[in-house]
C-alpha cells in the first residue's frame, strides 16, 4: 500500500466577506421558536427553545435535519449538555433540568435542581454536573442519580457567570463583564478561584483545549489565553475585525468555530495562537447564537435564533492525512490512499 498525502482544500486565510471561506452551509432547518444553546451527541443535535424547552433533531443526514422531539421545560430554555441518555438543560431562574433523550421521540423530564442564581449552562464531568449559575457563580451538583441532583460545592465570582469549560482539575468560566476566573475543581466539594483575566469586553461563551482557553468577547471577538500556570492566565492572541460580536464558539484544537450574532458564522485558524487568522465567514440571515460540532469533526450545527438551526460542511477547512484524525501538532490530518 502506498500512502500518498491527499490536499483536500486550501483553507484561504485572512478571508473577507464576499470571498471564499472554508465551511458551505448544507442543511437548514426551520423551529416554532427562537434557538438558543445546542450540543451534538451521534446522530442527534440537541437544541434549546427559548420558552419551549429542548428540541431533539435528527442530523444523521446533515443536508436535510428533522426534529424527532421535544420537551417543554416552561422557562426560558438558554444552554444544553448531553451525557450519555440525559440532557442537562439551562433553563435561567428555574434551574437545572434533567432530561432523559434515550427515546429521541419522547424526551422526558426525570430530574431537577432550583439553584439560586439561574443556570445558563453546565458542562458534565463524570458524577458531576458543573453549573455557570449567573450572579452565584458556579454551582457543583453530583449528578450519580441524574434524577437527583444533589448539592456538592459552590464558588461565587464577581460578575455573572454565563459560560463553563473543564478540562482536567480546573473549570474555566465566562464570568460576563469580569472576563475569565480560573476555579480549582480538585474536590468538587470544596472549589476555590485562583486565577482571574480581565477582558475589556463581556465574556460569552468559553472553550478549552489543552492549555489554552478561547473566549468569544463580543465586540472584541475571539480571546485566546494561555493557562498552562493557572493561577496566572494570559492573553497571547486574539481575532478582532469590525465584524465582531461574538457570542457562541466551538474549538476542536486547529479552528475555532463562532457564532457572530448578526455577522453569522465564522471560522478561525488557530495553527498560530499568536496570530489567528480569518478563515471565512457565512451569514446565517439572523442571528447566529451558538455552535456545536459533530462527533466525527466533518460537521457545525448553528443556532440561528431566529430561523433555526443551520448545518455545515467543515471538511474544507482541514488539510487530511494518513489517520484521518488531526495530529497532536494540530498542523496537519491524514488519510491513508491505497
Amino acid at each position: 500500500m502506498i500512502r500518498v498525502l491527499v490536499l483536500i482544500t486550501i483553507v484561504i486565510l485572512s478571508a473577507t466577506p464576499g470571498s471564499a471561506q472554508c465551511q458551505s452551509q448544507i442543511g437548514a432547518l426551520p423551529t416554532s421558536d427562537p434557538t438558543l444553546g445546542v450540543d451534538v451527541q451521534g446522530d442527534y443535535a440537541y437544541v434549546t427553545l427559548d420558552s419551549h424547552g429542548l428540541a431533539v433533531i435528527d442530523i444523521s443526514n446533515p443536508a436535510a435535519p428533522w426534529q424527532t422531539g421535544v420537551f417543554d421545560t416552561v422557562g426560558i430554555a438558554r444552554d444544553v449538555t448531553v451525557s450519555g441518555n440525559f440532557a442537562y438543560v439551562a433553563v435561567g431562574s428555574l434551574g437545572l433540568r434533567v432530561i432523559d433523550v434515550s427515546n429521541p421521540a419522547h424526551p422526558d423530564e426525570v430530574g431537577d435542581y432550583n439553584t439560586p442564581g439561574g443556570v445558563n449552562g453546565c458542562v458534565v464531568r463524570g458524577n458531576y454536573a458543573y453549573v455557570a449559575d449567573n450572579t452565584e457563580g458556579m454551582l457543583v451538583l453530583n449528578i450519580t442519580n441524574p434524577s437527583n441532583p444533589t448539592f456538592t460545592g459552590t464558588v461565587d465570582t464577581p460578575g455573572e457567570a454565563l459560560a463553563i469549560a473543564v478540562e482536567g482539575n480546573y473549570a474555566y468560566i465566562a464570568d460576563g463583564l469580569e472576563g475569565l476566573r480560573v476555579i480549582n475543581i480538585s474536590n468538587p466539594a470544596s472549589p476555590y478561584e485562583v486565577g482571574d483575566l480581565p477582558i475589556s469586553s463581556e465574556a460569552k461563551d468559553i472553550a478549552v483545549h489543552g492549555n489554552h482557553v478561547f473566549i468569544a468577547a463580543d465586540a472584541i471577538g475571539l480571546r485566546v489565553i494561555d493557562v498552562s500556570t493557572p493561577s496566572s492566565p494570559t492573553e497571547v492572541g486574539f481575532f478582532d475585525s469590525a465584524q465582531s460580536a461574538s457570542e457562541g464558539l466551538a474549538v476542536d484544537g486547529r479552528f475555532a468555530y463562532v457564532a457572530e450574532r448578526p455577522y453569522g458564522f465564522r471560522v478561525i485558524d488557530l495553527l498560530d495562537l499568536s496570530l489567528p487568522a480569518d478563515a471565512g465567514l457565512v451569514d446565517t440571515n439572523g442571528l447566529a447564537m451558538r455552535v456545536a460540532l459533530s462527533d466525527n469533526g466533518l460537521y457545525a450545527v448553528v443556532t440561528d435564533r431566529s430561523q433555526g438551526i443551520k448545518v455545515f460542511d467543515i471538511r474544507g477547512c482541514v488539510l487530511i492525512f494518513e489517520d484521518g484524525f488531526e495530529s497532536n501538532s494540530t498542523s496537519a490530518w491524514s488519510v491513508t490512499v491505497p
